[in-house]
């Protein structure tokens, strides 16, 4: 398929500002991560940033950035998870 002029031009709007905006997703993550795996209702976080994470050292090898996607386990039961994702 080949894409209109116009979602060529928002393609390449976007590229201007790529670096930028993972280089921040990465922080934020990295930040929200952080904060997570201190927090007594969070059992456990999952980000390769972390060092608690089992892949850290080879990710810190193969990756500049960590990516902003990561996962947690609660601690505590369904009631206590539904009550925290409620208040976000």
């Amino acid at each position: 398929a080949v894409p209109a002029p116009w979602d060529c031009w928002l393609v390449l709007r976007g590229l201007r500002t790529l670096a930028v905006r993972m280089r921040e997703h990465d922080r934020n993550a990295r930040h929200l991560a952080q904060l997570l795996e201190k927090h007594p209702r969070i059992a456990r976080v999952h980000h390769p940033a972390l060092a608690s994470h089992p892949q850290h050292a080879l990710a810190a090898r193969q990756m500049e950035g960590f990516g902003g996607t990561f996962s947690v386990e609660f601690a505590g039961d369904f009631t206590a998870i539904e009550r925290f994702l409620s208040r976000l």
